[in-house]
């Protein structure tokens, strides 16, 4: 967040996206943490192994260290930092944090739970104050037990990504329900409301890469939702050749 506040440079990689000093250092204390675990790190700064190298791992960290250069870039306070853990290919823990608002998201696949933990500003988590979401929760209904009506949806979408693919989704939704209404966050705050049951479906029609999806992916899969890929009809899986994303489509209800 030193960065945040100050005038700083942004640069443009080969695939066009923008990147900034604070993806950089975010990469660098990641990887640093994360290499005591001995297990390999894909992260979006780094340098990629080949797949001929990378095929025989069971396990794999796969980092995005600003998620949302973008809204980071316009100053907006919707990028998040992403981690995940995956065992063959499925993502089975996961954390998104938001620094803007210090709240950290934590998926645990294997034990069906996530938790919205607040963090202090001196990086003390508030594990006794958190919100705790389970797999066995009934996503039909918000934390609140509120019904979600029937009539209406809510959809999530990119800020920064909206296509022609995603307009006619939307528009064939709009033609089955009596009220859509359209939630535009940046990053991977969309997993994050999702999860929460803040929101009803994600559809996704633009490419990501899989350390956009993979901690949103575990903490969605840890509340009981699934992640599909459209050209397979099965979840998506990670550490894959082509490390690029297809089409993807993400529901907390049946849509």
């Amino acid at each position: 967040m030193e960065v945040y506040g100050t005038s700083f440079n942004v640069q443009t990689k080969k695939d066009a996206s923008p990147v900034t000093i604070a993806d950089v250092k975010a990469h660098d204390i990641i990887v640093a943490a994360l290499s005591t675990t001995q297990i390999p790190i894909l992260s979006e700064e780094g340098e990629i192994p080949p797949y001929e190298v990378r095929k025989s791992w069971e396990r794999c960290w796969i980092v995005d260290p600003l998620d949302g250069t973008k809204e980071f870039v316009n100053r907006n306070g919707e990028f998040t930092v992403n981690i995940a853990l995956v065992e063959d290919g499925k993502p089975i823990f996961g954390v998104i944090y938001i620094p803007v608002l210090r709240m950290l998201y934590v998926g645990n696949v294997v034990e069906n739970k996530m938790e919205k933990v607040a963090v202090t500003e001196n990086g003390t988590l508030q594990w006794d104050e958190a919100t705790v979401f389970s797999a066995f929760a009934k996503l039909s209904r918000g934390q609140t037990g509120a019904e979600i009506p029937t009539s209406g949806i809510r959809i999530a979408a990119s800020k920064s990504h909206m296509n022609r693919t995603t307009e006619r989704y939307i528009n064939k939704l709009k033609e089955k329900y009596t009220t859509v209404e359209l939630v535009r966050r940046g990053s991977s705050l969309k997993f994050c409301l999702l999860a929460e049951g803040e929101i009803d479906v994600y559809p996704r029609f633009s490419p990501t890469m899989e350390w956009d999806t993979a901690a949103g992916h575990a903490i969605c899969n840890a509340v009981g939702i699934a992640v599909i890929d459209e050209s397979t009809g099965m979840e998506i899986v990670y550490n894959r050749k082509e490390m690029k994303n297809g089409s993807f489509v993400a529901e907390n209800r049946s849509i």
